[in-house]
């Protein structure tokens, strides 16, 4: 089974002010999520999370090094809803960062993905770096291909391991996916 692709990960520079901006957000992310100042980082001088109780929807960070915009950031299960947010509001804000994922769930899937992934390697004369358990695939494998500090670097991973290492129990072992990183 194929799951339709997503967002991963998501991070848009807005032309706004960070007050409108963490206003629509927080409305649009319903159920009354918090909006709390965290401590800045990379040369920002304001940032802020909006959460569910412990849960972070999505971040926002501005000033200092950024100019007038301020960055919005969604990950994992919160990227969708934070991108079409983003997307539908300021249609032309500026895309930092996007990890577009396709999850695959069937035995085939990391054999016939890793073939492909390699061979677009080898053909692009990419970068591939493999990570994991090639001997016995019983922990997970996962190849990179490109580099990180490049416009797009994709990866092929075996989700399945790492969800049921990081507890999560009924995954099948043979959910792969595939994430492309687009900068």
């Amino acid at each position: 089974m194929i799951a339709p692709p997503d967002f991963d990960w998501y991070a848009g520079g807005i032309t706004d002010s960070p007050d409108y901006v963490l206003g629509y957000l927080r409305e649009g992310l319903g159920c009354d999520p918090d909006v709390h100042r965290v401590y800045p980082k990379n040369g920002y001088t304001d940032s802020a999370v909006i959460s569910l109780g412990d849960r972070v929807l999505c971040s926002a960070s501005w000033g200092g090094n950024t100019g007038d915009r301020v960055l919005v950031t969604g990950t994992g299960e919160n990227a969708p809803p934070v991108a079409s947010l983003v997307r539908s509001e300021w249609p032309d804000h500026l895309l930092v960062r996007a990890d577009v994922r396709i999850d695959v769930d069937d035995p085939t899937a990391w054999p016939t993905m890793y073939n492909m992934g390699v061979s677009l390697g080898k053909k692009h004369r990419l970068k591939l770096e493999h990570h994991g358990d090639y001997v016995r695939g019983e922990n997970g494998r996962t190849l990179n291909i490109g580099s990180r500090q490049s416009p797009a670097y994709a990866r092929i991973y075996e989700k399945g391991h790492q969800l049921r290492a990081e507890g999560v129990s009924g995954v099948s072992l043979d959910l792969v996916r595939f994430e492309a990183e687009l900068k």
